[in-house]
């Protein structure tokens, strides 16, 4: 028999493989093995994708892995093949038993129950020193004895053979393959620094260390020893009797627990009729729906299915749980509605059952649920306490080696020079998909690496190891049940809160026929939870009228922050031009803004405003077609144009869809012909077949789901109700929600601020942890103050249980904190209700903290504190300026609360021609604009030619903005780009992916001169002389004492003010004063701002 490898490790092996499957399985093929195993360290992650992966390339899988087993005190990796099917679910045993109680190494004793159907190769080295019998006892004659490439130059024949004759043992060679080619020693060894966190060291790459996949003739010219070539043959004869056959046409799905042993079929339609009487009473469409549909599960076979959905839904809705109104094609069955599944009618909304499942296309079906996303894993446990621990696991994913962690990584343990290092970090953004790709984005980064020979060696290992697995993870939402033990068909690994993890990732779940369920955390839905639990009045959120007025309003103006879906800039400004006026609108938008069907966003809001023609490509189509304009928005729109048009069955309408959307041309061609012959015998003309056709053909990638359109427009229009109806308690919980991410809450303080909702300092007499509504306004939360934990907030709301806080010196005997947890809450503003400047408490600490530990016994006593008079006395202190003020917030609190650097100089920054960054979205393109901003964040990369180029984040009191710089301008400004810098900038409005967004053509430093005079302004008063006369008189003036303090002139009977125009500004100073009260008086000549 040929040798076969029987023992190679895949990147599974985490640190210690460097091999991908499918290029294992394409080299085996190459090489011409006809039998190829994968043997990992004690887990089966790639089992499924190795097993196909042979399948499909005509070779024979073999499956094994390697486990530590002790014996007579020596722990021995032990490689272990499934020999057959037996021998597979044994591995599945004990890969699960090793992965789920954090096993170290099995005893040897333990292995006989999961010996069955189990090849046992032990390295020879170790074999000749342990007992054969004891170890024959459990194998039998599945035993054999291992020789690597690496052991065979070591060989001793005559000895070894002596050995074997004595203990009736065959030898077996194995080739301890970690890496494909011999090159990719480098990789390797680096990969293994890496894990160690050692100094990779090419010396250690020697001739007796290789493991690269060799073919069957080097296995051979290791040794012409009769021993190694008889080893040879002995693997292959192993391979010969392995063969195991994992089943992906069958179906596992778990059966539903009917009360009194009833069925399922019948269970279901039961409690479907029942729920259809009470919310349609007698429509026959309504009971014909449900007829058919019950028809179609029962036999697809999915009522079990079913049922688990809804009674877990229950289980969440009687728990008070809040569960989404549905997601996906779920949504257009009326059996999920009269269960409870969804929350949208889908009568009401025209909604298909088949685009959810199809009777002419067998698939499992996929209903996910939202679920509030802090109470999301009570419904796991539930779940997992009622099909039983064994039935019920979450699913695997992995991390792995990205493009930038990778290449810190390199730096690290190839010992990189630290400016080498500081260039290649800084030419690799976050974002890169690769190394390969950051060369071929940079030709100054190609030229850099290619001057080096580190470098150069760098970027070759590189690309072997990014995407490498590191470690594994538990899928965001998915869970998998089965009927049988899920260890039957799915080795498992330890989860979290005692729920298993699956060694197999959803997609070989799915193709093994598992069931997979997505429970998604929405963080909206805990939004709306929230929202609603701080009213004293909660309304019932799945009878809002959808034609509220108010709701509609905001989504007219675009008011649309928090509301889910909608909360983008591009999206408020569609929404701005559509002015929805029917929940439809908002369900089409919410279809169309995606990429592709943008395009025709301005033909829909054109047709809805009577600007357009509404046109159809047929008459008989306006009934699908006329709640969209003449737009084909839907898929389902697709299918109903088939079905009414063509004589299509539902079913295969949505077979059409899936064909057309793919672009087959066979398929094309195929479809086109029966679509063809469908309308002619309907009585259409084979124009008009063709034209349709061809529009459908054409709308088939843009068209959107509908049912999961309107399910997620209903949940947007629900926040929408809310925060319209409901505005402080909205904003203080949405506030909460994104507490460590300032830029949100600066958005969010600016609406609510339009709204007349002030969003107060925080306050350690007033202040919870999380924002709260306070007389219509909105607190701060003390979590949101830099350094103060959880534990901080309950230990001063306790306090305050026994009064408010009256002092300094009250607090700090009261509430024990550190001193630099006390100057954070000061400098937040958390003491200003003491009416003491926040200058003076903070030069107080010292002292308060002293006095406190010396009356914190007399607290203790309370019958000692009434002969004590308490007097706080603060230390006299000027207060800060408003800059530090606003400085220190932005500090501790990640924004300003009090106020903005920019707002006290909006008049004079107005008077100058510089913009405020909301106005921006109200000027047309192209235009050229001035402004002052704050930069808040700035995002530098590199171009092709390796130039730096900025992507800004900039600020106002009024929004805040995208601006890009350019590497011309980016040498001439790069230097002051630091994050809270005020700048001077101008440049060109432009739009990108529907955005605003500021090309700056010029910057500088927004300097203090500039500031200072922004807050001067010279007023003249003027009653017996003519206007003329004034404005001479400063005209004169200003050729004399030019300057940038604006003058403002004001008649005295008629109080008619106006400010002149930039010619006149003037500077301050005694000739000027001088002058002006000549002219004027002293009394009508006076300065603000000084």
């Amino acid at each position: 028999m040929a040798f076969t490898h029987l023992q190679i490790r895949s990147s599974y092996s985490f640190y210690q493989s460097i091999i991908k499957i499918p290029q294992l399985v394409k080299k085996a093929k190459e090489a011409g093995y006809d039998a190829l195993a994968l043997t990992d360290d004690s887990v089966m992650y790639g089992v499924v994708p190795f097993y196909k992966a042979c399948l499909d390339a005509g070779i024979k899988p073999i499956i094994g892995i390697h486990v530590p087993i002790e014996a007579e005190g020596q722990v021995t990796k032990t490689l272990l093949l499934a020999e057959n099917d037996i021998g597979y679910q044994h591995l599945i045993q004990l890969s699960t038993y090793l992965r789920t109680n954090d096993i170290v190494h099995l005893p040897l004793d333990s292995m006989e129950a999961l010996a069955g159907g189990v090849i046992a190769i032990v390295p020879a080295h170790t074999m000749i020193q342990l007992q054969v019998d004891t170890w024959r006892s459990i194998f039998g004659e599945r035993l054999y004895a291992g020789i690597s490439p690496d052991e065979v130059r070591y060989l001793d024949d005559q000895m070894l053979d002596m050995w074997q004759q004595k203990h009736d043992l065959r030898f077996a060679a194995t080739g301890d393959v970690r890496y494909l080619q011999k090159e990719d020693i480098d990789a390797y060894h680096c990969l293994l620094a890496i894990e160690e966190g050692a100094t990779w060291e090419p010396a250690r790459t020697g001739e007796g260390l290789q493991h690269h996949f060799r073919t069957q003739e080097e296995m051979e010219q290791l040794s012409d020893s009769a021993l190694w070539q008889e080893a040879l043959v002995q693997a292959g004869s192993i391979a010969e009797r392995c063969t195991i056959q994992l089943q992906f046409d069958q179906r596992h799905l778990p059966a539903y627990p009917v009360p009194h042993g009833g069925q399922a079929d019948a269970y279901l339609s039961e409690i479907c009729k029942q729920r259809l009487e009470e919310l349609y009473g007698n429509r026959q469409d309504a009971k014909e729906r449900l007829a058919y549909e019950l028809g179609v599960i029962k036999e697809m076979g999915f009522s079990d299915y079913f049922l688990i959905v809804w009674d877990f839904v229950r289980y969440a809705k009687e728990h008070g749980i809040r569960v989404g109104p549905g997601r996906g094609s779920a949504a257009g069955s009326l059996v999920a509605y009269v269960l409870g599944i969804t929350a949208v009618d889908p009568l009401a909304y025209d909604l298909l059952f088949e685009r959810f499942l199809n009777p002419e296309r067998i698939t499992m079906p996929d209903i996910d649920i939202d679920f509030s996303d802090y109470r999301r894993d009570e419904v796991i446990r539930y779940v997992h306490s009622k099909y039983g621990s064994d039935h019920v696991a979450q699913i695997i994913t992995f991390g792995t080696f990205a493009a930038r962690s990778l290449l810190r990584e390199l730096i690290k343990t190839m010992e990189i020079p630290q400016a080498d290092a500081a260039y290649l970090l800084k030419m690799i953004p976050n974002n890169m998909t690769s190394l390969s790709a950051g060369l071929r984005a940079s030709e100054e980064l190609t030229v850099y690496v290619k001057d080096s020979e580190q470098l150069k060696r760098l970027f070759r290992i590189g690309v072997k190891l990014e995407g490498l697995p590191r470690h594994v993870s538990t899928h965001a939402a998915g869970i998998v049940i089965s009927a049988d033990p899920l260890i039957k068909t799915v080795p498992l690994a330890s989860g979290h809160d005692d729920v298993a993890l699956t060694q197999f990732a959803m997609k070989e779940l799915e193709q093994l026929g598992l069931l997979k369920m997505d429970f998604l955390g929405l963080r909206n839905l805990t939004l709306m939870d929230h929202v609603l639990n701080g009213l004293p009045k909660k309304p019932d959120m799945d009878s809002v009228p959808l034609d509220d007025e108010a709701t509609f309003r905001l989504f007219r103006e675009g008011r649309t922050n928090g509301v889910f879906q909608f909360e983008s800039s591009g999206m408020k400004q569609v929404l701005r031009q559509l002015k929805p006026s029917a929940f439809e609108d908002i369900v089409a938008v919410n279809a169309l803004y995606r990429p592709g069907p943008m395009s025709y966003i301005p033909v829909f809001i054109r047709r809805k405003h009577g600007e357009e023609t509404i046109s159809y490509p047929h008459a008989n189509l306006a009934p699908i077609l006329e709640k969209t304009y003449g737009v084909l928005v839907y898929q389902e729109q697709i299918m109903q144009i088939a079905a009414s048009m063509a004589g299509y069955k539902l079913g295969e309408a949505d077979l059409l869809r899936r064909a057309v959307s793919k672009k087959d041309a066979d398929v094309l061609s195929k479809e086109e012909t029966r679509f063809l012959s469908g309308c002619i015998d309907n009585g259409y003309s084979a124009d008009t077949a063709k034209e349709v056709f061809s529009w459908i053909v054409k709308f088939a990638n843009y068209g959107f789901n509908r049912s999961h359109a309107v399910a997620y427009s209903y949940l947007a229009y629900q926040l929408a109700y809310l925060k319209a109806h409901f505005p402080a308690n909205f904003f203080a919980e949405l506030m909460s929600g994104v507490a460590n991410q300032p830029e949100k809450i600066r958005q969010y303080m600016r609406e609510a601020g339009d709204s007349g909702i002030e969003v107060l300092a925080p306050s350690i007499n007033k202040s919870f942890g999380k924002y709260t509504v306070e007389n219509k306004n909105i607190r701060m939360g003390l979590l949101a103050v830099k350094g103060i934990g959880a534990q901080v907030v309950r230990e001063i709301i306790q306090a305050r249980k026994d009064g408010p806080f009256k002092h300094l010196f009250d607090f700090c005997i009261r509430v024990s904190l550190s001193k630099s947890a006390l100057e954070q809450l000061v400098l937040a503003g958390a003491f200003d209700s003491m009416h003491v400047n926040r200058a003076a408490v903070l030069a107080t600490i010292d002292k308060a903290m002293e006095q406190a530990e010396l009356f914190k016994e007399l607290y203790e006593q309370p019958s000692l504190l009434g002969e004590v008079e308490f007097e706080a006395t603060y230390a006299e202190q000027e207060p800060f300026s408003s800059m530090t003020t606003l400085m220190h917030e932005k500090e501790v609190l990640g924004l300003y609360i009090s106020s903005h650097p920019l707002a006290s100089y909006r008049g004079d920054l107005r008077s100058s021609g510089r913009i405020a960054i909301q106005q921006l979205d109200t000027l047309p393109l192209k235009k050229q604009v001035r402004l002052a901003a704050v930069l808040l964040q700035q995002r530098t990369i590199r171009t092709k030619k390796g130039q730096p180029m900025a992507f800004l984040t900039l600020g106002d009191e009024t929004g805040e903005m995208e601006a890009v710089v350019f590497p011309d301008l980016h040498r001439q400004i790069g230097r002051f780009l630091e994050e809270e810098a005020l700048l001077d900038l101008s440049g060109r409005i432009e739009e990108r992916n529907g955005e605003r967004q500021l090309i700056l053509q010029e910057g500088q430093l927004f300097r203090e001169d500039m500031l200072e005079h922004g807050k001067e302004r010279l007023f003249i008063r003027y009653d017996d002389i003519e206007e003329e006369e004034v404005l001479a008189i400063v005209r004169e003036c200003a050729k004399q004492y030019p300057g940038n303090v604006p003058v403002i002139v004001v008649h005295k009977e008629t109080r008619k003010s106006y400010q002149l125009s930039g010619a006149y500004h003037l500077e301050l100073n005694h000739g000027t004063l001088g002058e002006l009260r000549k002219h004027f008086g002293k009394e009508n000549v006076a300065v603000s701002g000084q």
